[in-house]
């Protein structure tokens, strides 16, 4: 069940990825909504991962004005982009680690006083330890986790980038080229034969290009912000998963 907070952190994921798809708008295979997409869906799960790609389509089309017969698609094909990346496996999800202080220790002085220290009956000095940052106090397993869950996410980028491609030239590619071609779907012919067809169009039409671009973005921004965001996104968890 979704509370207040999950509904207003949604609607704010959804309102910024709108804004990043409307900037990339035109830049020819740039998809940079997938890197919030991806990030948003590992920290808060498959179904919320879902929700936000159906509604950061929606709200950006509607901004834009890109309602279409592929909007549908669109929504479905970034929903499970998002939920793609709730489902992957979390023996690499890194957990944070909570700051702990260290406490100051007291000590008293000798009894009997030496060079240099106070008499006996003195204030009793206070020796302060060196508080250890965060970053410090990382072990080389949390720092491997770290790593290998940004990976992981570059890897289903890819993966998630071409997919999507393959998905969107589905619903039209009946209709979008004459018959008689070697990339054409052939009605009665079996399911190979239009496979072959299919895969072949979808080549030379999307995958050597913008799947291609969405894919290689998709890496480039995991690998930069994606720490980053993980860790903005995880200090506003909706509760024990």
């Amino acid at each position: 069940m979704y509370t207040a907070k999950t509904v207003a952190l949604l609607g704010v994921l959804a309102a910024v990825g709108a804004a990043v798809r409307i900037a990339g708008a035109g830049m020819g295979g740039v998809e940079a909504v997938f890197v919030l997409l991806i990030l948003a869906g590992r920290v808060y799960g498959a179904r919320f991962g879902f929700l936000l790609g159906l509604l950061t389509i929606a709200v950006s089309s509607l901004l834009w004005g890109g309602f279409g017969p592929w909007t549908p698609f669109q929504m479905f094909a970034c929903g499970w982009v998002g939920a793609g990346a709730g489902l992957l496996p979390h023996w690499a999800k890194a957990t944070p680690t909570a700051p702990r202080t260290q406490p100051a220790s007291t000590a008293q002085a000798p009894s009997q006083p030496a060079h240099g220290e106070p008499a006996p009956g003195a204030p009793a000095q206070r020796w302060h330890l060196p508080r250890l940052n965060a970053q410090s106090r990382l072990t080389t397993g949390t720092r491997w986790r770290r790593s290998l869950e940004i990976v992981l996410l570059a890897v289903y980028g890819v993966v998630s980038s071409y997919l999507f491609g393959l998905m969107m030239n589905l619903w039209f590619w009946p209709f979008a080229v004459g018959s008689g071609t070697g990339i054409s779907y052939t009605a009665g012919a079996d399911a190979g034969q239009n496979l072959a067809s299919f895969a072949l169009y979808s080549l030379v039409t999307s995958t050597l290009t913008w799947d291609t671009v969405r894919a290689i973005t998709t890496v480039v921004g995991i690998s930069l912000v994606g720490p980053a965001v993980l860790a903005a996104l995880r200090r506003a968890r909706l509760g024990p998963r």
